[in-house]
């Protein structure tokens, strides 16, 4: 077998590798075990070959091992986003790139595929500073914990049936009962109907409306009331 460098002929493939690591290193691609006659068929070799992953953002194109070790190093060194081959001038630019375009949770560096997939991950680091009345849970919305009363699973045996006939003994019923015969509530600002006090809440939580859950909203108040009844 002949070197393509020197022409000197070797006997096996084994010894001409051999040859060409030891002689012509500068021709010789380490990764993929092949000699090149010169330098620009080993630079059109790691251009093309499925086997080198090279930076194009750094002027001397450094050559990784693995499509892994390129993103981290362009993470690291150009601030990039991949998905939409842009570079940013800081860590922080990056970030709230990731954050508006490519949904990421700044809490925990995960990536959602759609920013209600992102809000509902949200709500797991949120504070938990809405007491159950009835128990020793917390949440961190009113709409989570009368859920969790509708459930019935808290301790003070309240059901959704309870819920249900405590809003109606509210004496503030007659801003969000419904007389629709299929859902019992509605919303006291745009009128959209709910089966559940607790999606009615969460409705008034999305700022989908004016509805408010201030003390001296009827909600509010319709709240003040439950956690008095559930507590005695």
């Amino acid at each position: 077998m002949e070197c393509p460098v020197c022409d000197r002929k070797l006997r096996t493939e084994g010894s001409l590798k051999q040859h060409c690591r030891d002689s012509h290193p500068k021709t010789y691609c380490l990764r993929c075990e092949r000699p090149f006659a010169n330098r620009e068929s080993l630079r059109q070799h790691i251009s093309s070959s499925s086997n080198h992953y090279r930076c194009e953002h750094c002027p001397h194109k450094p050559d990784f091992a693995s499509s892994t070790a390129l993103e981290k190093h362009q993470e690291n060194s150009h601030e990039l986003c991949k998905p939409c081959d842009r570079s940013f001038n800081t860590p922080e630019s990056l970030e709230q790139h990731d954050i508006a375009v490519h949904n990421l949770c700044k809490d925990c560096g995960n990536f959602f595929d759609t920013e209600h997939n992102l809000q509902n991950h949200q709500r797991t680091h949120a504070a938990k500073l809405i007491p159950c009345p009835g128990c020793s849970r917390s949440f961190d919305k009113e709409s989570a914990m009368v859920l969790h009363l509708e459930a019935g699973t808290c301790s003070s045996g309240t059901t959704a049936d309870i819920v249900d006939d405590l809003a109606h003994q509210c004496y503030q019923s007659g801003h969000y009962l419904s007389n629709d015969g299929e859902y019992d509530f509605s919303c006291p600002d745009c009128e959209t109907l709910f089966v559940w006090m607790s999606g009615l809440l969460q409705h008034a939580e999305s700022n989908a409306c004016e509805v408010s859950l201030s003390k001296d909203s009827p909600l509010g108040k319709f709240m003040h009331f439950l956690r008095l009844r559930v507590q005695s």
